[in-house]
């Protein structure tokens, strides 16, 4: 059964300022990285317990290709999914928490 997705607007400025950022890189890169968090947010919906948990209640899912990690925390009640940061693995460890 699938959960339902809700991607917070931190989440979306994560994504939008990454696919921003790898198009300047490369033209067509950034929207890669878009097709590809997009499959992954598709596989956390499909089974999101599949990921390990890191603080409370959240979790993370990396990305193949890129070095970027999804968080998100799940409301079994409900059976949502609220994505709250999309970040590079570089970035500090610890500022997904401010997005939490």
């Amino acid at each position: 059964m699938s959960y339902q997705l809700n991607l917070l607007a931190s989440a979306r400025r994560d994504v939008l300022q990454s696919v921003v950022y790898y198009n300047e890189q490369k033209a067509g890169l950034g929207f890669e990285f878009a097709e590809e968090v997009d499959a992954l947010l598709l596989e956390i919906s499909q089974s999101p317990k599949r990921y390990s948990t890191v603080y409370k209640q959240a979790r993370k899912a990396r990305l193949r290709r890129f070095s970027h990690l999804i968080f998100y925390r799940i409301n079994q009640r409900k059976k949502t999914i609220a994505v709250f940061a999309v970040r590079q693995t570089s970035q500090n460890p610890a500022a997904w928490k401010t997005d939490y």
